[in-house]
């Protein structure tokens, strides 16, 4: 275990430093009719700091109540709970706030009564669900109730079933619209705790001796002459929380500055209630794998569940996870993450700028579009360019701000891909759209999604036995190939990551390979928010949403894997280029990229979007890679594929850019000017380099160089008509002469 600095609270109006070690005692009530209370308070460094915290160490504060007094009964049932919470410390369990299944089995096999009873309970609420589920089937589907028994029993199970619920809330597709309806409420109606023990958790967190505010009660064993000469911790606070979580509840608040705040406090026992269930878990899947030889269903799943509850358990964890986030989405002017406020943020308790705004379920259709639009936009820029992924984006965790943009909430849980599995995941979804799956399988074990051993179900044998790699690549892609078109072989457009997901879950069942624990975060994300775009936009498909983001990625390779990738799918062994690919990469709105492509005709919107950003690379410091593609490409093939039908659109726009630019004005601002300057040096650079290239390629080079010419002057003509009679039709007829760079483009792509 490591120790380390937290970004403690400072107290509010301290005047006076206080060692870490020293204890004081701040109020000791001597009366006979009352018992006697002493608070004890372990006091750590009050450095604030919102850096990096990895497990620091602090002592929890406790309550010694002396109840030898011949009065003692007199102490109130609101006090008794009080004591009894905060003398059974997490400080008991041989572990913290870091999962170790070492000292978790170690700890659980020593209190069989413990275990044995949680084991029952979670059985038995398990075949009660499994039974009404079975039985209801017979029922008409307005007729179920299974879907309230579920919730109902999810709730009181604790965080590890309440996570799993609230992710299979946005999936109907595999529980059903009324079991799928009934789980929403455990995104923001969870069961709350008593509001003594929430209260009593942030004096102690907080270490703060004064009232809460002033709307509260005092603290037991506080005079009123104590609380004038102590200001409250808040200006106001709720006396009642506002929402409830599987891990907290928040109270809304005011600080003396007049910020308007949440207060997320945790429920108590959190640690020793989520170690037990996730051991339970882990057993039955150590089972599971073992009895049914699983590689589906492994207890991966619970250690890599188990880290980020056990991450959660922090709270000045997930501040820093709100700041990790912002930074790095900065650029999105939509997204914004609530300011964490570190003079009010312990272990236990969590305070943030609070949030005017609303959720999915409360906004109109068109609100609803606009959020959903954001979501994903966000998201996908989450996966394939930032890298650090909010993994828990359900409808509770969004809002739509009055200020009409988006906020994510609770970030208890991120993950961080790597750099290679952002690439690979980019590559992937382009091979996706154009139905490319041997290259979408090299891409899967770039993003290690499937690593072997690999095996095949034998149904005669009833076991597994052992294949090559080569069998279950040939296997893989016939899934895939299969899963894109219908019964009658007609193809099927792929519109979620979802999708993709069901497809690897058809393969679990009959082979066996290994998934790694991040790619199941980042599906679980995805597939979530998915289920919320749905909602707003049947027709959703995320893959039309991040082509561009996925352009970019690939056009801008920093590992010498993508770098290969990049110039291995434009360029053949021969230099010559993949005309397939300038369709794959930068498709064409009313054309499919190809046979297998599932009929994926993609809209206005993102070909343009794809477009601006092949160009936007191709002038950026990023671009090198595939500066240099261009420029190696052999140039007799080159131009003899611009001179071919295939090719003279893409030669249309090329002098229709390079027309553009020469035509803007270079005196608007000042980044745009160096872009459009970057622009003609390249074009200028790239077309001498090729033509000398082709003239002095022979005989066949020279007959390319002459039917090229032919080409551009044939198009130069063209436009030069266009321009001439939309001139004179807007001067006789009084119509308003568009740019010239305008109508050229029109007529060149025409």
């Amino acid at each position: 275990m490591m120790n380390c600095k937290m970004p403690y609270v400072c107290t509010p109006g301290s005047k006076s430093a206080i060692t870490p070690s020293y204890k004081r005692i701040k109020h000791i009530a001597q009366s006979p009719a009352k018992p006697k209370i002493i608070w004890k308070r372990n006091l750590a460094s009050k450095a604030l700091s919102s850096k990096t915290v990895e497990s620091p160490s602090t002592d929890n504060a406790a309550i010694e109540v002396d109840t030898s007094s011949q009065d003692a009964e007199l102490v109130t049932p609101n006090q008794k709970l009080n004591m009894v919470t905060s003398k059974i410390s997490d400080e008991e369990l041989p572990f913290d706030d870091v999962y170790d299944l070492d000292a978790i089995r170690a700890y659980y096999t020593s209190k069989p009564i413990k275990l044995g009873s949680r084991v029952a309970v979670v059985a038995g609420q398990a075949i009660k669900v499994g039974c009404i589920w079975l039985f209801e089937e017979k029922f008409k589907p307005q007729e179920y109730k299974r879907g309230e028994v579920l919730k109902n029993t999810v709730s009181k199970m604790g965080p590890v079933f309440v996570k799993l619920g609230q992710t299979l809330s946005n999936r109907p597709d595999l529980i059903g619209k009324e079991a799928a309806e009934a789980l929403k409420s455990l995104q923001n109606k969870m069961p709350q705790y008593p509001d003594e023990i929430a209260y009593e958790m942030i004096l102690e967190e907080l270490e703060w001796d004064g009232p809460i505010s002033p709307a509260h009660k005092l603290p037991a064993g506080m005079t009123a002459e104590d609380s004038a000469a102590s200001r409250p911790l808040f200006a106001e606070l709720s006396l009642s929380p506002v929402s409830a979580a599987s891990l907290g509840q928040v109270y809304k608040g005011r600080t003396h500055e007049g910020l308007d705040v949440a207060v997320k406090v945790q429920r108590p026992q959190m640690l020793p209630r989520i170690a037990l269930d996730l051991f339970i878990a882990r057993e039955f899947l150590a089972w599971w794998e073992k009895e049914f030889d699983s590689t589906a269903l492994t207890p991966d799943i619970a250690d890599s569940l188990g880290e980020g509850l056990f991450a959660e358990l922090d709270y000045r964890k997930e501040g820093n996870n709100m700041e990790e986030f912002e930074r790095a989405h900065a650029d999105l002017e939509f997204v914004r993450v609530p300011s964490v406020q570190w003079k009010y943020t312990a272990r236990q308790v969590l305070t943030t700028q609070w949030i005017f705004g609303r959720p999915l379920s409360d906004l109109t259709p068109t609100e609803q579009l606009s959020m959903s639009a954001m979501g994903v936009e966000s998201s996908v820029v989450q996966l394939l360019q930032t890298g650090v992924l909010h993994a828990d984006p359900h409808e509770g965790n969004l809002l739509y701000g009055d200020d009409g943009l988006l906020y994510f909430l609770d970030f208890g849980l991120i993950s961080r891909m790597e750099l290679r599995h952002m690439e690979g995941m980019a590559s992937a979804i382009l091979h996706l759209l154009s139905g490319d799956w041997d290259k979408l399988m090299t891409d899967f074990k770039q993003m290690e999604v499937v690593e072997p051993p690999f095996a095949r179900w034998d149904t005669s044998k009833k076991n597994w036995v052992d294949i090559s790699p080569y069998e279950f690549e040939r296997a893989f892609v016939n899934c895939l190939q299969a899963a894109s078109k219908t019964e009658d072989g007609t193809a099927v457009q792929r519109q979620s990551f979802g999708e993709l997901f069901v497809d690897l879950g058809v393969m679990a069942t009959q082979f066996r390979f290994t998934c790694p624990p991040y790619y199941i975060l980042v599906m679980r994300s995805f597939v979530t928010l998915e289920g919320v775009a749905a909602k707003a936009d049947p027709n959703f498909n995320i893959y039309q949403s991040a082509l561009p983001y996925a352009l970019r990625r690939a056009l801008t390779p920093k590992t010498p894997y993508a770098q290969h990738a990049l110039r291995e799918a434009m360029l053949t062994s021969s230099g010559e280029l993949r005309t397939e690919a300038l369709a794959s990469l930068i498709p064409d709105s009313k054309a499919e990229t190809s046979a297998d492509a599932a009929d994926m005709i993609f809209s206005e919107e993102s070909v343009t979007k794809a477009k601006d950003v092949a160009m936007e690379v191709i002038t950026s410091s990023e671009g090198a890679a595939l500066r240099r593609v261009l420029y190696d490409m052999n140039s007799v093939a080159l131009a003899l594929f611009l001179a071919s039908r295939n090719g003279k659109g893409i030669l249309a726009q090329a002098m229709s850019l390079l027309k553009s630019a020469q035509a803007a004005p270079l005196d608007t601002d000042a980044e745009d000017s160096q872009r459009i300057r970057r622009a003609q040096q390249l074009g200028k650079l790239l077309m001498l380099h090729h033509l000398k290239n082709t003239y002095t390629g022979g005989l066949r080079g020279v007959l390319a160089l002459c039917t090229l010419g032919v080409c551009v002057a044939m198009l130069t003509l063209k436009a030069a008509w266009v321009d001439f009679t939309q001139y004179i039709r807007a001067l006789f007829g009084k119509r308003k002469v568009m740019p010239a760079s305008t109508t050229t483009a029109a007529a060149l792509t025409t």
